[in-house]
């Protein structure tokens, strides 16, 4: 990879990129007097933001009299002030070794929000839920805190109790948890074989072992006859930039990775160095995947013409730096953004993948489906009953099939992206697209005529909704996209496919 040439500080040792991509500087001992640490601390903070601040700052921001308004003014969530403790608690998490309740917290609207939990961690058994938001931990309020500073008061000795105020994604009833601590040592980088020649690999962070990791699980995967790769980065916000450049030379051959400028900073070009001609691939993304992850999935669908599949990534295209503060504590400082190896933008863009599916079971199949010889769809179901066949992969169903009127319905959501089209409604005139193998079927949410490459083909009643989804007639949806419906009256069981 390319050797970096930053015109800042040479006592630069780590460029790092996350949800709050960084570069990393030694820290020192603090030599102002005690009595004057505020004042030497603020003045400190006020020149580092003078010089290396990625845009030119307000007047505003050097008119507060603390730290905290300062960077405040910014109206940057990225940069803020941590204490040694919480420097090291950050560090912890990117590598995933560290003593906690074992989940992934990510930016809500009022509140954080739990992103995921990890395996036999005491969050999951606590029964925590990908979407909870944290209203209070240890009863202080976590309105408008920070992920780092929420993250660092989760964290503790291990054996220690944290109190976590929970609010579930689906209720307003709020409920109290009570975690142990304990060691979380977790894998960050995890590859299996799939069905055919298929490879899997998924990767949590961009820590301290994730080249080594992903070195081991791609080698085994090619060891086992690996032809094509599914890369999946939902989830990962990102970490050690040369984590993901090591990545990238398993990857791309030699080329561009990514592109780096700031108001201190000129425009630099970074890239990999790797031999190998890229496998075909594709990469799973959704709004987790966060700035070293949109940075290498921009250069695989750059470079190597990966499909991206899920949802629009975070959108975190800024660069951080961790300054020391001689009085004490570390500044956290937007130094510069990046864009991908074709020079497009992320920050507070993000990447829109190539074939929008947003139920989270869907992405999986539909990834194999792309790097899979062509075969026919197929869609299996019960009346009544959750378990589901999508191409022969076994899922659960939020909603079952039911019979309103006669017909048969399915989530209209669901249905579309199980067919392997997308689905995009329309607020403005209430109605609802299904693109599928170029056929484009638009249907009226409230009733009315429904149209099939802008020509009229049947007409529907208004589409139920239950639990907030809106549900389509199954047979109408199916054949005019060019589908078969059977149904087996004995076993109750609906099957689509293409006849």
């Amino acid at each position: 990879m390319k050797q970096r040439s930053l015109p800042i500080p040479a006592f630069m040792i780590a460029l790092l990129f996350a949800c709050w991509a960084t570069i990393l500087y030694p820290l020192g001992a603090a030599n102002a007097a005690e009595s004057s640490k505020d004042d030497a601390k603020l003045a400190e903070v006020r020149q580092l933001i003078s010089e290396y601040y990625v845009d030119p700052p307000a007047t505003e921001v050097f008119q507060k009299n603390t730290i905290p308004d300062t960077i405040k003014a910014l109206g940057d969530k990225h940069s803020l002030y941590l204490d040694e403790k919480e420097f090291k608690d950050l560090l912890e998490s990117v590598n995933m070794n560290y003593f906690g309740v074992g989940m992934v917290i990510a930016p809500g609207g009022d509140y954080p929000l739990v992103e995921k939990t990890f395996p036999n961690s005491p969050a999951e058994k606590a029964g925590i839920q990908s979407g909870d938001a944290i209203i209070q931990i240890n009863g202080e309020s976590t309105h408008d805190l920070s992920v780092d500073k929420l993250a660092g008061k989760v964290r503790g000795p291990e054996g220690t109790t944290v109190s976590l105020v929970l609010r579930p994604a689906a209720s307003e009833e709020e409920r109290t948890i009570e975690l142990k601590r304990q060691r979380i040592d977790l894998p960050q980088v995890e590859g299996k074989m799939l069905e055919g020649t298929i490879g899997y690999i998924h990767l949590s962070t961009f820590g301290d072992r994730t080249g080594k990791e992903f070195k081991a699980a791609y080698e085994k995967l090619q060891g086992a006859g690996m032809k094509q790769l599914i890369i999946d980065l939902r989830g990962n916000g990102g970490g050690e930039v040369t984590a993901a450049e090591e990545v990238g030379d398993f990857l791309l051959p030699e080329g561009p990775l990514y592109h780096m400028a700031g108001r201190k900073l000129p425009k630099e070009t970074f890239s990999t160095t790797g031999k190998e001609r890229p496998l075909p691939m594709a990469v799973l993304v959704d709004d987790g995947t966060a700035s070293a992850s949109e940075l290498l999935s921009g250069a695989l669908r750059d470079r190597a013409h990966a499909t991206l599949i899920g949802t629009r990534t975070y959108g975190k295209g800024s660069v951080q730096t961790f300054f020391n503060i001689k009085s004490g504590g570390v500044l956290k400082l937007t130094i510069a953004r990046y864009t991908t190896a074709l020079d497009h933008p992320v920050d507070k863009v993000g990447l829109t993948p190539d074939q929008p599916v947003e139920l989270e079971p869907l992405q999986l199949i539909r990834a194999k489906d792309v790097l899979s010889p062509p075969h026919p769809k197929q869609l299996r179901l019960t009346l009544d009953q959750k378990e589901a066949s999508v191409s022969n992969d076994s899922l659960t169903l939020v909603n079952p099939p039911v019979i309103q009127d006669d017909r048969t319905y399915l989530p209209l959501r669901f249905l579309g992206e199980a067919l392997g089209g997308t689905v995009e409604y329309r607020e403005g005139d209430q109605r609802a697209t299904v693109t599928v193998d170029g056929k484009v079927l638009d249907i009226p949410l409230y009733g009315g005529e429904v149209q099939l490459n802008q020509q009229h083909f049947a007409d529907v009643e208004p589409l139920p909704v239950v639990n907030d989804r809106v549900l389509a007639p199954v047979r109408v949806l199916s054949e005019s996209l060019g589908f078969q419906v059977d149904f087996n009256e004995d076993t109750r069981e609906v099957r689509i496919s293409k006849p």
